[in-house]
């Protein structure tokens, strides 16, 4: 198997790019996820915490972990074909109208300061087109409807002045 690793960590004064060694407990901890994953790249963000984002392929499906140095995952996200969304998610989607465009799955393991879930929480998000425009759907495993930005709305934000992302992600439609 080879390994291209390639690292992106975001400081202060900007970004430093070079090569990273991804710690062993990183290596096992995606291994135990996916043990024929086969790692395709690897990068550093500097978060007030460091963690790595690793891409892999696993069997023909494209993964990306976010893990941090000990070896605890925090996120896994996956494109999904819109024929194998759960029942829930699919119905949801149905009653929405429109195309689906995309869809793909993250499983979070471990919240942003990386305190360990005792369940793992499943979403996924999706990409409908409607009346000509796309709006991007984020839906919990039950089918709820937990966040939804149409391309208008995302247009709109782009278009202002002095905001940050963390801004637009608390904008958002939650539902």
């Amino acid at each position: 198997m080879m390994v291209v690793v390639v690292a992106c960590a975001a400081v202060y004064a900007g970004k430093h790019e070079g090569k990273i060694k991804l710690p062993e407990l990183v290596k096992s901890a995606i291994k135990a996820l996916y043990p024929a994953g086969e790692i395709k790249k690897a990068k550093t963000e500097e978060k007030s915490l460091k963690l790595y984002e690793v891409k892999l392929d696993a069997n023909g499906t494209e993964v990306e972990i976010t893990a941090d140095a000990d070896g605890t995952i925090a996120e896994v996200e996956t494109k999904e074909k819109v024929d194998s969304l759960p029942a829930a998610v699919a119905h949801t989607v149905t009653a929405q109208g429109g195309k689906v465009i995309k869809a793909g799955k993250e499983v979070s393991y471990a919240q942003l300061k990386l305190v360990k879930l005792d369940a793992p929480v499943t979403k996924y998000e999706v990409k409908i087109e409607k009346d000509g425009k796309t709006t991007e759907l984020q839906i919990a495993a039950d089918g709820k409807i937990l966040k939804e930005k149409t391309e208008k709305e995302k247009k709109e934000k782009k278009g202002k002045k002095g905001h940050c992302k963390d801004d637009d992600d608390k904008e958002e439609n939650e539902k």
